[in-house]
C-alpha cells in the first residue's frame, strides 16, 4: 500500500492525475490479481514471442523469483482466515452438505479474472525487431481455487468458532460493519464444543506448520537447485575433466560431435600425457535465458589466462524436481600440421601416437603443448633423426602458436 502511495505521488507530478489515475485503474487489478495468483501457489503464463516462442509459467517455485513474493502467501492465507470467520459470523454453523459452495464459487471467479485479467504484451529491439505475447492466470491456478475454496470451508467451521470464542468482540464489529440493529441474534458466537477446539488448533498448527514445513522445503530445494543442479555444476565437472587429462568422463558431458577419425589424439591415454593443459579453471559469468545458459569460464595456461564461453540447455528433470542442465557440443581447436613441419608427409607422429595425413593435414585437438615429428622408417633409426616441433593449443577463444624446438 505504502509503495503504491508513493507511486501514485510521484506518478501525479510526473504524468498528471489523468495518466496517473489511467494507470493505477489499469495496473493495479492485474497486479492484485497476480499476488494473489503467486500467493495460492498458481502461475502466470507467458505466451508467443517474448517467451521465445516456448509458453513460460512464472511460479513461487520458479527459478529466480524474488524471496519477497513469498509474503503474497501470507497475505493469501490470511484471506482465507478472514472469510472463514465472516461465513462463521453471517451464517452460523452450517452442514458440511453445503462445503461445495465456496469451491465452487472460486473455480467460476478464478476462470472469469483469468478472462478479465489476461493482457496482450508486445516489445520492441532497436533494430526495429519486435515481438508479441500474451499474460494470462494459467489453468492449475483455476483448479487451486477448488482447493482453497475447500480450505475456506474446513477452517469456517473448525477455525472460526475457535476464533471468534478468543476475540468476543468480534460479533459486534462484524454486527456494525453489516449494519445490524442489534435486534437480531448473532450466529452463535459461543465457544465451540472441546472436541471441535482441539481438532480447530491441530488444524491451525497444520496449516502454520505445513507452511514452514513447504517455505523451508522449497528454500532447500533452491539452494540444491543452484548449487548441485545448475549449469554450473554441470560446467564445473566439465573443467575439471578437462585439466585432469579424463577425456572420456569429459565427453560423457560434452561430446564433440566429431567422427572416429577425428578423435585420434582425444583418449585418456594420449591426452593424459599431455603438458600446459588448462588449470585453475573457474566460472566468472552465468546468463540464464529461458531453456538457455552460458557459463563462462577462465583458466590458465602455460601462464597466460584463456576464456572458454560454454552453452547449456535443459533436458527434462533429474529427480522430477531440479532442471537438468545439459552442455552443447563445444567448438574443439583445430591445428594445421602442415605448417609445423618442415617436409611433406603422409604420416606424422604426434606425441608419439601415428596421425594420417593423406585425408586432411589438420586435427582436431584438445588445449595442451603437442610434439610433432616425421616417422623414421623401421631399422633406419640409428641412420636418420626427425626433428620435433611443438606447439601450444589453446580454446578457439585463445590462439595456436607452432614453436619449434
Amino acid at each position: 500500500m505504502l509503495v503504491a502511495l508513493v507511486g501514485a505521488v510521484v506518478g501525479i507530478i510526473k504524468l498528471g492525475v489523468t495518466t496517473t489515475l489511467t494507470l493505477l485503474l489499469t495496473l493495479l487489478p492485474n497486479a492484485t490479481v497476480g499476488a494473489l495468483t503467486l500467493g495460492a501457489f498458481g502461475g502466470l503464463t507467458v505466451t508467443g514471442g517474448i517467451a521465445d516462442g516456448d509458453d513460460r509459467t512464472a511460479t513461487l517455485f520458479a527459478d529466480g523469483t524474488p524471496g519477497v513474493l513469498w509474503a503474497c502467501v501470507a497475505f493469501v492465507l490470511i484471506s482465507v482466515l478472514v472469510a472463514a470467520v465472516r461465513g462463521f459470523l453471517a451464517s452460523g454453523r452450517r452442514s458440511w452438505a453445503d462445503a461445495w459452495v465456496t469451491p465452487a464459487v472460486l473455480v467460476v471467479v478464478t476462470g472469469l479474472m483469468a478472462i478479465i485479467t489476461s493482457v496482450r504484451l508486445s516489445s520492441s529491439g532497436d533494430l526495429g525487431d519486435s515481438s508479441t505475447g500474451g499474460l494470462h492466470i494459467s489453468f492449475l491456478t483455476i483448479l487451486l481455487a477448488a482447493v482453497w475454496g475447500l480450505l475456506i470451508e474446513v477452517a469456517e467451521r473448525l477455525v472460526a468458532p475457535l476464533v471468534v470464542s478468543l476475540v468476543p468482540a468480534l460479533p459486534g464489529l462484524h454486527a456494525r460493519i453489516t449494519g445490524r440493529d442489534g435486534t437480531e441474534p448473532a450466529p452463535e458466537p459461543v465457544a465451540a464444543p472441546a472436541g471441535e477446539q482441539r481438532i480447530a488448533r491441530i488444524v491451525v498448527l497444520s496449516l502454520l506448520g505445513g507452511t514452514f514445513v513447504v517455505g523451508g522445503l522449497i528454500g532447500a530445494s533452491s539452494i540444491i537447485s543452484s548449487v548441485v543442479f545448475g549449469p554450473e555444476a554441470a560446467v564445473e565437472a566439465y573443467v575439471s575433466a578437462i585439466e585432469d587429462g579424463r577425456v572420456s568422463d569429459a565427453f560423457a558431458l560434452a561430446d564433440p560431435d566429431l567422427p572416429t577419425g577425428e578423435r585420434t589424439l582425444m583418449t585418456d591415454k594420449i591426452y593424459g600425457a599431455v603438458k600446459d593443459r588448462p588449470t585453475g579453471g573457474h566460472i566468472t559469468d552465468v546468463e540464464k535465458s529461458g531453456g538457455s545458459a552460458w557459463v563462462t569460464v577462465e583458466s590458465k595456461q602455460d601462464g597466460a589466462t584463456v576464456t572458454q564461453r560454454l552453452e547449456l540447455h535443459k533436458q527434462g528433470h533429474s529427480f522430477l524436481l531440479f532442471d537438468h542442465w545439459v552442455l552443447t557440443s563445444p567448438e574443439m581447436p583445430v591445428v594445421d600440421l602442415y605448417s609445423a613441419l618442415p617436409m611433406d608427409a603422409s604420416t606424422v607422429l604426434v606425441n608419439g601416437t601415428m596421425v594420417d595425413m593423406e585425408s586432411s593435414t589438420t586435427v582436431s585437438v584438445l588445449p595442451g603443448t603437442y610434439t610433432v615429428s616425421l616417422v623414421v622408417p623401421k631399422g633406419s633409426e640409428d641412420l636418420l633423426t626427425s626433428s620435433e616441433t611443438s606447439f601450444t593449443v589453446a580454446w578457439p577463444e585463445g590462439s595456436t602458436s607452432p614453436r619449434r624446438t
